[in-house]
């Protein structure tokens, strides 16, 4: 479930984001194939990251030389839970 709504023009300004490679710092900005699965909100991974949040579990990993999870829905992997429990 999607839980952003776009207008034409919030959808155009899309468009145009998509071709930056940096995160622009408004989330309507996302292009639509980088949205989470989740719908976005305030704890999306995918969302933190695009404006430029911090993202615990990303340091966690990063840290422990373990790959970040791509979105909310990619199941965490034996080590990664390991880190986590």
């Amino acid at each position: 479930m999607n839980t952003r709504s776009r207008t034409a023009s919030a959808a155009s300004t899309a468009a145009v984001a998509a071709t930056a490679t940096a995160p622009t710092g408004q989330v309507m900005d996302m292009p639509a194939e980088q949205l989470c699965p989740c719908g976005g909100g305030q704890s999306c991974i995918v969302d933190r990251r695009w404006v430029g949040d911090w993202v615990h579990e990303d340091d966690v990993f990063t840290n422990a030389g373990l790959p970040i999870r791509k979105n909310c829905f990619t199941n965490f992997t034996a080590a990664q839970k390991k880190l986590l429990y």
